[in-house]
């Protein structure tokens, strides 16, 4: 799943939230061990370029005080969802219809698209009489089977009365074996013919795209009629019971962060400030770039609120007020 990752510090200007977009669309979501090398030299490029903050951060009390609004400056952050996620097929065929819209929020297990699963749905028919014919067959020789060894049975008694001669003994057995083995093929004939309906019954389930969890459509990308694949997403979807703030800290603040420490984030252009609390820290400093990458949770109540739908992938400054939750 590919996600957005940040990383400058300090007061920026204009120019320099331009260079945060471009390492938002380099970057991909990495192991904290490190980012991908082409995140690092963009890192390296925009850190070379921007001139940190001069003075320090302040703590930052409510939102709702004036006297407490947040200071200018932070660290740079990208706003994100909790989870996202691209909505593919797993075989290439046509889409039937496409159930939702960008915005429409969606309940786990929904059904978001539909694929053309005509071609499936007459194999499927073909394959369930073909086990339906099986298995009757299977019953049919169970039938025999008993009958068979009722009559051996009887003739056994029989012989061992010398009421009969061992030849119709030795009949009577071999009908019984020859029936048990007819009833092993179709048996197993039943068995192959079930499992090829499930298999194909699992196929046709799969041309009902489901939502994996509850979130918002973020992206649609394709119409009925289009054709798709593993390599072509159908839909993005967004969480929207969870987000986070990714931001980075350069190695001179390195030691001021740590797991639960809170944070205070506010989206530039906007009245909005919430809290978050770091859940994550790399465990070493990107050697390109010279900073320490971190991630903090927005606190729940926050994270679903409506208003931080639409804030989602925006820009943030995240001050460190220094007090661990």
């Amino acid at each position: 799943m590919k996600i957005a990752a940040v990383a400058v510090a300090g007061y920026l200007g204009g120019e320099a939230v331009s260079r945060l977009a471009a390492v938002t669309r380099v970057a991909e979501a990495v192991p904290y061990g490190g980012a991908s090398e082409r995140c690092n030299e963009t890192l390296a490029r925009t850190m070379a370029t921007v001139e940190p903050a001069h003075g320090g951060l302040q703590a930052i009390g409510t939102r709702s005080a004036a006297s407490a609004a947040p200071a200018a400056g932070g660290y740079l952050g990208v706003l994100l969802a909790g989870e996202a996620v691209e909505i593919t097929s797993r075989v290439e065929a046509r889409v039937r219809s496409v159930e939702v819209q960008l915005g429409d929020a969606v309940r786990t297990g929904e059904v978001v698209a539909r694929l053309d699963g005509a071609e499936l749905e007459r194999e499927l028919a073909i394959v369930t009489a073909q086990h339906a014919a099986a298995a009757a067959e299977a019953e049919r020789s169970g039938i025999e089977v008993r009958e068979a060894t009722r009559i051996r049975d009887n003739r056994r008694e029989l012989w061992r009365e010398s009421l009969i001669e061992r030849e119709a003994f030795d009949a009577a057995d071999h009908g019984m074996r020859h029936s048990q083995r007819s009833l092993r093929v179709a048996m197993a004939r039943a068995a192959e013919t079930k499992a090829r309906s499930a298999a194909v019954t699992q196929r046709l389930d799969d041309t009902l795209l489901r939502a994996p969890f509850a979130g918002i459509v973020a992206q649609r990308w394709v119409d009925p009629g289009a054709t798709v694949g593993p390599d072509r997403p159908i839909l993005r979807l967004v969480s929207t019971s969870s987000a986070h703030v990714r931001f980075a800290v350069p190695e001179t603040a390195a030691e001021d962060v740590s797991p639960r420490l809170a944070v205070w984030v506010s989206v530039p252009g906007t009245d909005r400030h919430f809290g978050a609390t770091v859940s994550r820290v790399a465990p070493e400093l990107d050697v390109s770039s010279r900073m320490l990458f971190v991630e903090a949770e927005v606190a729940p109540e926050v994270a679903v609120a409506p208003w931080l739908g639409p804030l989602r992938g925006r820009t943030v400054r995240v001050s460190l007020t220094g007090s661990p939750r």
